[in-house]
């Protein structure tokens, strides 16, 4: 996240700004952000894992966190290749085999809290395409 999560879950009572601490804050956010991409299969490859994580870990908010949902997000379409239309796609642009997306996935699910930081291979070879 670019923005301090704590900013982007605060609330106001009776007119005075609270905050949440700052753990709590950052499991809103996580919730909020997978829960905004919803039309995203959850078996499409690696990021439906990465956004299975958030939805697991995450705490979900009783108010929508406008913040959130107010920044940019790419448009998604309706239409998703099959898992293995992606994965062939993923094959093509990165070089990264089924077998690492499956790596890959399978480490996601092994998180237990967030933050997490995750280093795999997969991530290199995204990186090193579009970054």
């Amino acid at each position: 996240m670019i923005r301090d999560p704590v900013e982007i879950t605060s609330f106001r009572v009776y007119g005075k700004l609270k905050h949440r601490d700052a753990h709590d804050a950052v499991l809103r956010c996580a919730f909020a952000l997978a829960s905004s991409y919803n039309q995203v299969p959850s078996d499409y490859p690696i990021f439906g894992e990465f956004l299975r994580t958030l939805l697991r870990l995450g705490h979900e908010n009783q108010t929508a966190l406008s913040k959130l949902e107010e920044s940019y997000k790419p448009k998604l379409g309706n239409c998703f290749p099959s898992r293995d239309e992606a994965c062939v796609a993923i094959f093509s642009r990165y070089n990264i085999t089924i077998q690492e997306i499956e790596s890959v996935e399978k480490l996601m699910r092994k998180i237990i809290s967030l933050p997490a930081y995750v280093e795999h291979i997969v991530f290199d070879k995204l990186v090193s395409v579009d970054y």
